[in-house]
């Protein structure tokens, strides 16, 4: 059942038993079949609830905006200028260089394909002076190394230098971020990049007093606060398509499950409007403020709830129920759970879900029974093939400046190896002194003894072995650069209450 939702894309663990006799796996076969599942869960926010993008985004920066402004002294010059105004610079996926004020494009393995310093973009001589000619030459590529490793598992070490921008809450952040650097280079260095930014911890201290879970409660840190008196403008509704769809997977056998980040009472507002105030009963079981990614890793305890507090732990599954809902846990649990409430052992589980470190890595780094589905607005405001960009807020997600959301061109390293014998070109041209002796190439032995008698002719007072060949100076047959190490260093996977 399609809903007019953001488009999926799937990853696998689970395989089906015909096809693991055929040695195929799901996603080699290209499609999804929900038969092959036990169990289907979902994310809340952004997957099976949708909110309304654009005016959301730009309430979250006007609001970041105006406690930086008024409660961290910043210059008003970040919040005067419209959103609009810079409207094609945030792309979701980007990383925060939190020590150099600069905004990464990586590759998967931590190669800056793009970067901007503030908003400027950088011409291709800046990044490899910044980040070396490998272009790695930084922490972010230890950090890539390490997810490719181990997933999201120990990341919080890097938390004082990169942050990765991976959802809609923390969106437009990027373009508050760039236009502080900005302020911050023609105040203090008059226009020129500075040596070292201290602005992220302030960052971080408004999106906390914006999304932090106990302030739906009392009404403080202004972004929940309006979500509850203007639902209609930021949450979207589910179609009545919709819930039958997920009241037929039920009817057919399938055990349907939601995990969100999101505080029960948040989330049931949110869900409340999107799918009704009936919506708990569409599903046989709901995990509140489940506190991914390490929900997928550790073995934390379950939270029964009374109303909207968290009153007694357990662990195990023993006390897991169907028709009611819990808050934090841990899949293990939970799907020792599932195995006992399906009778199959073990379960074949699937999960929706948007944030690509959280609800898509994670799981498919940590479990053997879940496959996930990643949800990505950005496919609709793209387009896909023989389905062409119908997103209405697709100039939101879009960015002319980044590229794709999806791919980038990465450079070819030959690039790099035809500038570096340039350089060698430039400096036999200017007669540098150089060993030569010592870098000649193998291959260059023929025209040596060209020279020599070319040398003889000119005096025949001398011999070759008082005069050896002539090469001229600083002529090398060919170098490379060797990348330097790393510095080692740590991402603070900061919960701002909802995922």
């Amino acid at each position: 059942m399609y809903d007019g939702g953001a488009a999926p894309a799937m990853a696998t663990n689970h395989v089906r038993e015909e096809l693991v006799q055929e040695n195929v796996g799901i996603g080699e076969k290209g499609y999804l079949c929900l038969e092959d599942y036990d169990c289907v869960g979902f994310d809340l926010d952004h997957t099976l609830c949708r909110y309304n993008v654009g005016p959301m985004i730009r309430f979250e920066y006007d609001l970041l905006a105006t406690f930086l402004v008024e409660k961290r002294g910043y210059d008003p010059a970040i919040k005067l200028k419209g959103f609009d105004i810079d409207q094609d610079f945030i792309c979701k996926g980007l990383t925060l260089d939190i020590e150099k004020g600069n905004l990464l494009r990586l590759g998967k393995d931590g190669f800056v394909l793009a970067a901007c310093h503030g908003t400027r973009k950088m011409t291709d001589i800046e990044i490899e002076r910044e980040y070396g000619r490998c272009r790695k030459k930084h922490v972010m590529a230890e950090y890539a190394t390490h997810l490719q490793k181990h997933g999201p598992l120990g990341m919080g070490n890097f938390g004082v230098q990169v942050h990765s921008f991976m959802d809609y809450f923390d969106y437009p952040t990027m373009l508050l971020c760039g236009r502080i650097v900005d302020v911050l280079d023609q105040i203090n260095n008059h226009g020129k990049p500075m040596a070292e930014y201290n602005f992220w911890i302030d960052v971080l201290d408004g999106m906390k007093e914006m999304f932090t879970r106990t302030q739906f409660a009392v009404d403080q840190g202004g972004y929940f606060p309006e979500i509850k008196v203007h639902p209609d403008r930021f949450i979207l509704k589910r179609t009545q398509e919709f819930r039958d769809w997920l009241k037929m997977l039920r009817e057919n056998g399938k055990f349907l499950y939601v995990i969100t980040g999101s505080h029960v009472d948040f989330a049931s507002h949110v869900a409340s409007y999107a799918l009704g105030e009936d919506w708990m009963d569409l599903f046989d079981i709901v995990i509140f403020f489940a506190r991914k990614p390490s929900f997928f890793i550790d073995r934390r305890p379950f939270w029964k709830l009374n109303g909207e507090k968290e009153v007694e732990s357990f662990t195990g599954w023993d006390e897991l129920d169907t028709h009611h809902y819990y808050s934090q846990g841990n899949w293990h649990d939970l799907n020792e759970f599932f195995e006992y409430a399906t009778e199959w052992e073990p379960s074949a589980c699937l999960y929706f879900g948007d944030n690509v470190l959280q609800d898509i890595l994670a799981p498919c780094k940590f479990t053997k029974t879940i496959d996930v589905v990643a949800v990505s607005e950005e496919l609709l405001a793209e387009g896909m093939v023989d389905y062409p960009p119908n997103h209405p807020h697709a100039n939101d997600l879009v960015s002319s400046i980044w590229g794709s959301y999806f791919f980038y061109p990465e450079k070819k390293k030959s690039t790099v190896l035809a500038r570096a014998g340039s350089f060698a070109n430039r400096k036999i041209s200017t007669g540098e002194l150089g060993r030569a002796e010592s870098v000649r190439a193998q291959g260059s032995a023929a025209d040596d003894v060209k020279k020599t008698v070319n040398l003889r002719r000119v005096s025949s007072m001398r011999n070759q072995r008082d005069n050896p060949p002539y090469l001229p100076s600083g002529a090398r047959a060919g170098w490379t650069s060797v990348p330097p190490k790393s510095r080692r260093s740590s991402v603070d996977q900061t919960e701002v209450g909802n995922s």
